[in-house]
This record gives C-alpha cells, sequence and structure tokens, in this order.
C-alpha cells in the first residue's frame, strides 16, 4: 500500500477538515456577535449533549468496519456484507438514539426548553445523518478512496455557511431579534436548521459518489452483524467513556456554580475547548488512513512492519501536535479576538481579583495537542491488535480520575480548573494507552526523538517570545498573522531536520 495513497487519502481528509474548520470558526464570529453569551452555551450545549448519544449510537464501529474491510478488500462480496451490515446497524441505532435523547431531555433542567427540544430534535437528525455518512466513508477509508470527501464535506459546510449568512441578514437580522423574543426563538431553531441541510447535502453527495464505486446497500446478516457488535462493543464503550470525560466538566460547572455565573463561565470555556474538540480530529483523519496499513501488516504477521509504521507516526503527531499547543500558546489571545469578541479575553476584576478569560485555557493547554495525539497513536495500534477492550479500562480510569479531579478544582478555579483537570486526563490517557501499546505490539515511542521535539518547541516559544517584545504591530489581524509566521518560521528550523531524516529513513523501506 503506497505512502502516496496515503498521503492522498489523508491530504483529502484533512481538507475537508479545514474546510470545515474555517466555516465552523466564521460561525463562532458570526454566533457569537449575534447571541448573547447564555445562547452561545444553549447552541453549544445541545451539540455536547448529542454528541454523547452519537457515540452511543456509532459503538465503535467506524474503526472496527474499516479494520474488518482492510482485511477482506480483495474479497468484493465480504466487503459488501460487511459494509452493508455496518450501514444498518449505525442507521437504526442512531434512530433509537435520537428518541432517547429527546425523551431524557425532557427531564433534565435546561434542556427541556420548548427552545432546547427543538433544537435536540433537529441537532438528532443532523447526527443521524452524520452515522450514515460516516457509515460509507468506513467503506471509503478501508479502499484508501476518500477523496471525493473534500468535495461533498466543503460543498455541506458552505450551504451550512451560506443558509446562515441569509438568515442573520435577511430573515431574521439582529436588529429584530433584539426586540422580538419570538423572533429569536425561530432564529436560533432556523441557523440549527442550517446545519441540518448542510449536513444533508454532504451525504447525500457522498452516497452518489460512492455508489458509483461500491455497492451500497442495507443489509443484515445475524451472523456479521452480531461478530461486527462484539468485536465493537468493548471499544464503543470506551469511546462514550471518553466523550463523558470530555464533556462532563460542562455539566459540572453548570451544576456546581451558582445560575448566575454558570452560563458566563460555560460560554467561556466553550469556545476555546471547541478549537480544541476541531483540532484533535487532524490526527484522527491522519490514523484513519493508516489503520488499514496497521491492519495489513498485523494480518501478514508483520509486527516490525507495524512497529515501525507508528514509529514514523509518532514524530509526525508529536510534532503537529506541540506546534499548535505552540501556536494556541503564543498567539491564542489574538485567534480568540478575531474569532469572537474581546469579552473573550478581557477579565472581569473586582476589588483587586481578576477573572479567568478563554484564553487562559490556551496557556494551560500548550501540551493537549501532543498528550491527544501520541495517545491515539497508542489506541489505534491497539486495534490493529485487536486488543480494543484494554481501552474500556484505559478510559474508565481517566473518566473517574477527570470527574473526581473536576469537582475538586471547579470550586476553587472555575472553568480552569476544568481546563487543567482535561489536560492532566489526556496525559494520563497518554502514558496508559503507550503503556499497553508496547506490552501488546512492542512499540516503543523515539525518546531521543521526542526530547529533540520538545525542546525544539521550548525553544522556538522564548525566541517568539523574545522577538514579539521588540515588535508589537497595533493592528490585531497583522500581529496573528506576524507572529504566526515567526512561530511557523522557528518551529520549522527546530523540526524539518528530523522530519527530513525520517523521510529519508522511509524512502530505504
Amino acid at each position: 500500500m503506497s505512502a502516496k495513497k496515503i498521503f492522498i487519502n489523508t491530504a483529502a481528509q484533512i481538507g475537508g477538515k479545514i474546510s470545515t474548520v474555517l466555516v465552523s470558526i466564521l460561525l463562532v464570529n458570526l454566533l457569537t456577535n449575534y447571541f448573547t453569551t447564555g445562547e452561545v452555551w444553549l447552541y453549544n450545549k445541545i451539540y455536547n449533549y448529542l454528541s454523547i448519544f452519537a457515540t452511543l449510537a456509532d459503538a465503535g464501529l467506524y474503526a472496527i468496519a474499516v479494520r474488518e474491510l482492510a482485511k477482506y478488500r480483495e474479497d468484493t462480496e465480504t466487503t459488501d456484507r460487511i459494509s452493508g451490515n455496518v450501514l444498518t446497524i449505525r442507521t437504526v441505532s442512531g434512530v433509537f438514539i435520537v428518541i432517547a435523547a429527546l425523551g431524557i431531555a425532557t427531564s433534565l433542567d435546561g434542556y427541556n426548553s420548548p427552545l432546547a427540544l427543538a433544537s435536540i430534535a433537529i441537532a438528532g437528525l443532523f447526527t443521524l445523518l452524520g452515522l450514515v455518512n460516516s457509515s460509507i466513508m468506513s467503506l471509503l477509508q478501508a479502499h484508501l478512496d476518500t477523496g471525493f470527501s473534500f468535495v461533498s464535506t466543503t460543498v455541506g459546510k458552505i450551504v451550512n455557511f451560506a443558509a446562515i449568512i441569509l438568515i442573520m441578514g435577511i430573515g431574521f437580522p439582529k436588529s429584530i431579534i433584539d426586540l422580538d423574543p419570538d423572533a429569536r426563538w425561530w432564529a436560533f431553531v432556523a441557523i440549527m436548521a442550517a446545519g441540518l441541510l448542510g449536513n444533508l447535502i454532504m451525504t447525500v453527495m457522498l452516497w452518489w459518489h460512492a455508489r458509483g464505486r461500491y455497492r451500497i446497500v442495507f443489509r443484515y446478516d445475524p451472523q456479521i452483524a452480531w461478530r461486527l457488535l462484539r468485536e465493537s462493543a468493548p471499544y464503543g464503550l470506551a469511546l462514550v467513556l471518553g466523550v463523558i470525560y470530555f464533556k462532563v466538566d460542562v455539566i459540572m460547572l453548570s451544576l456546581m456554580e451558582p445560575a448566575s455565573l454558570a452560563d458566563h463561565s460555560i460560554g467561556l470555556y466553550s469556545v476555546p475547548m471547541k478549537i480544541l474538540e476541531v483540532g484533535i480530529m487532524f490526527a484522527t483523519l491522519f490514523l484513519n488512513s493508516l489503520l488499514p496499513v496497521f491492519s495489513r501488516s498485523e494480518n501478514s504477521g508483520d509486527t516490525e512492519s507495524l512497529t515501525r509504521s507508528a514509529r514514523r507516526a509518532y514524530i509526525l503527531l508529536f510534532a503537529l501536535g506541540a506546534a499548535m499547543g505552540a501556536g494556541l500558546f503564543v498567539v491564542g489571545r489574538d485567534f480568540l479576538v478575531l474569532l469572537s469578541t474581546a469579552d473573550y479575553v478581557t477579565p472581569a476584576c473586582n476589588a483587586g481579583i481578576c477573572s479567568y478569560t478563554s484564553y487562559d485555557v490556551f496557556r494551560i493547554s500548550l501540551p493537549f495537542f501532543v498528550f491527544s495525539f501520541i495517545g491515539q497513536l497508542a489506541t489505534f495500534v491497539l486495534i490493529a491488535k485487536r486488543r480494543q477492550s484494554l481501552l474500556l479500562w484505559i478510559n474508565a480510569i481517566i473518566t473517574l480520575v477527570n470527574i473526581v479531579g473536576n469537582a475538586w478544582l471547579i470550586p476553587v478555579y472555575s472553568f480552569y480548573g476544568s481546563a487543567i483537570m482535561t489536560v492532566v486526563s489526556q496525559g494520563i490517557l497518554m502514558l496508559l494507552s503507550l503503556f499497553f501499546a508496547w506490552r501488546v505490539a512492542g512499540f516503543r515511542p523515539p525518546i531521543l526523538a521526542s526530547i529533540w521535539l520538545a525542546c525544539g518547541t521550548a525553544v522556538s516559544v522564548w525566541l517568539a517570545w523574545f522577538v514579539f517584545s521588540t515588535y508589537e504591530p497595533n493592528s490585531t489581524l497583522w500581529r496573528f498573522l506576524s507572529h504566526s509566521f515567526v512561530l511557523a518560521f522557528l518551529l520549522a528550523c527546530a523540526f524539518v531536520p528530523l522530519l527530513w531524516r525520517e523521510i529519508r529513513m522511509a524512502r530505504q523501506h
């Protein structure tokens, strides 16, 4: 399986994710200037709530399906049966999960208002379409044929963005919703529906493309369906726990802080956390392309090839995670101002005591991406080795640590304490995953390369701050662009020699 196909496959998905990120950034800017902080919190809260149910409906099937489809790639009949069963299982489970999400929401304070329930219903359909879309993607992923996903994702996001622009500019201008509560209600529902429209366009386009290459049909074979469910159940539960530990801090903030402060704190916390959540998907997309490679090495009994591929992925992901973390640490304040408003980075001070801001979350999250990316790599190694059951125990431990830590830190540090626990939990998750990847697959992280990249990041950040102290443009946009360029240049000087060495070694093999 050529490196070129892996590169094209990953590049197409990253391109689609970049279009998603760009639209998400623009949407955050629009929403934070259009809605109140409480309404922005409600928007994020709805999607956070549905994300837990989406993970339940997925049941870990995506990664397991990619692994199994890659194993039988040359057997068309078997791959048709597997992909058809995956599509059926995820669609049916998606319908039940959406109904369950609505039913549970009716008994939860903060989720049972008419506006929240209407939004959950719309976001539920959004989630259902996402499950169908990713079922098709699992088949394309196993064949390293996801290039068209860039087109479908980009078109879907453009439609979503255009619809919201029309809603805000023509349907429900801010001057109207500020005076009419009913118009504000319908504006919120319309913006939720715009996301559903974009997802519908994306799914229909991907379905149309895939049908021209593969058989996309709903099938149910009890033997295959139950085998897939048995294989995916431990990983699915691990994913649910992962979502809980990543989202539980928002729920605990809403319960542990006074009602007068909770919505404001969550609004400040949700914006940077959404950026972190989007960022970790870059590693997921890359590793989804590598999973068929890992699986084939495992199926052929070539453990050395698997660990060699994992080592190269480790260095690339460490470099990418370090660069992203350093970027948010150095230019995160200006990024937030450009993304939303200055209110998100301006502390409120009373009697000499100042509150935390969204930028404080970025400052504490410098190592977050490295922890997340390397932890995901170890997870995919375990999946390739068919030891995904270990992930259930790992995530159970991390979820417990996260809940206890948030209960301890939130009363003292508010959402800043939640940010601390997110980073700490991710670090522990990485260490545990690496330990089991070593025990199961013999994968050992390259220590010298890790030290090189960590020291290179630290020196680059220090030099960047030194340069910035002598040159500080007044324009926020120009300061963000110039500082980003300087930091990128310094990181490139630090990382390129090591990455070039790895490329040369890869060509030798």
